[in-house]
């Protein structure tokens, strides 16, 4: 008798490898399923789960929380161009939030078109306005001068 030469198959070998070192791993993972289902089946009844589990009604569900019931277009663009423009320049002294205080600068929701020229462009206040705290520490902001219209826009909402 005489031995014989065994061939081994590599790839073969390594599916197999891999194979029994998952397999652990999926039937843990479907056993946590199925004594998950079966807590629902006896808890509720097997109905209400086949109920539950119909593609039609999962379907539904998807639709609806996608639905909303505001319009689609609600903010104004030239308004979010103002808001990206605060948020960018003006945050650092006045709040996140324009109604209120930042800690240097003022509450500036409301803000006049008027005022805002002033402030960013001369660096000083209408003739007929009364500072909130009056300062000199706001710069000059000429690059701005564009998008006045924006940040008005955006500070009366």
């Amino acid at each position: 008798m005489g031995f014989r030469r065994k061939e081994i198959n590599l790839s073969q070998k390594t599916w197999s490898l891999r194979h029994r070192a998952l397999k652990p791993l999926a039937l843990a993972n479907l056993s946590v399923f199925f004594e998950w289902s079966n807590w629902l089946r006896d808890a509720f009844g097997s109905r209400f789960i086949s109920f539950l589990l119909n593609p039609s009604i999962i379907l539904s569900f998807f639709f609806f929380i996608s639905c909303s019931s505001e319009p689609v277009s609600t903010v104004n663009p030239l308004a979010n161009r103002g808001k990206q423009i605060y948020m960018a320049n003006c945050i650092s002294c006045h709040s996140p939030d324009p109604r209120q205080d930042g800690p240097l600068g003022p509450a500036i929701h409301g803000s006049s078109k008027e005022l805002l020229e002033y402030r960013l462009l001369k660096r000083s206040y209408p003739p007929s306005y009364s500072p909130k705290r009056p300062s000199t520490l706001m710069p000059r902001f000429e690059h701005l001068a564009g998008d006045i219209e924006a940040l008005t826009s955006y500070l009366n909402e």
